[in-house]
């Protein structure tokens, strides 16, 4: 589980940056009780370690423009997708604040 690794990983003295999807377009009752406990869990663990967190709300591929949010083929269709854009100006902005935030945190090291 993130939490669990998040904890681990720290607890090695590793920088961790957290990245996950709020899932917020899950709207049964039994979909955002489980993503209330494991956002909070997250968010407790990396308060606890010192860690980053970044989310996207409600996945990462709705955020940046991505068809679909199927597991199937998603690191292919990310690959494509990233592939294709044709310098920095192309990524969109929650991409480019993600690689931002990463390469703070690889500075601050």
């Amino acid at each position: 589980s993130l939490p669990l690794m998040t904890g681990v990983v720290a607890a090695m003295g590793k920088p961790v940056i957290v990245v996950h999807d709020l899932d917020s377009h899950l709207t049964d009752g039994d979909a955002v009780a489980i993503n209330t406990k494991l956002n909070a869990q997250i968010e407790a663990v990396c308060k606890k370690a010192g860690a980053l967190v970044h989310t996207f709300d409600p996945y990462l591929e709705e955020e940046i423009g991505i068809e679909g949010n199927t597991k199937k083929r998603k690191d292919a269709k990310m690959r494509s997708y990233l592939s294709g854009l044709a310098d920095w100006n192309a990524v969109p902005e929650p991409l480019r604040d993600l690689m931002d935030l990463v390469a703070q945190h690889a500075r601050a090291d």
